[in-house]
């Protein structure tokens, strides 16, 4: 989801079991492209980020996961997937799952 402010607020777990990182496959319906991120979405206006991620595990996994802990941030800007698209502008806020 784009917000109006041109950012993109993303929020995404960390979900470490038995030594493995849990990762979603995952395909561009735009470009073809197949590849993999950590469970997790877009904030929609007027959610918390925590609220969030909860939502987008249950939507992704079927799984209802305790958030806790902010890990980090990672800010990305760089141009758009396609030749019309604008500037991209993510804020990503990783969460460790205890």
């Amino acid at each position: 989801m784009k917000h109006n402010c041109g950012r993109e607020l993303i929020a995404r777990a960390i979900v470490i079991h038995g030594g493995k990182l849990l990762v979603n496959q995952a395909h561009n319906a735009k470009t073809g492209i197949e590849y993999y991120a950590l469970p997790g979405g877009h904030v929609d206006p007027g959610e918390s980020c925590v609220a969030a991620l909860q939502r987008e595990l249950q939507e992704e996994l079927d799984a209802v996961l305790d958030v806790q802990d902010l890990a980090f941030v990672s800010e990305s800007i760089y141009p758009g997937r396609h030749k019309d698209d604008g500037t991209r502008h993510e804020l990503v806020l990783y969460f460790m799952r205890p």
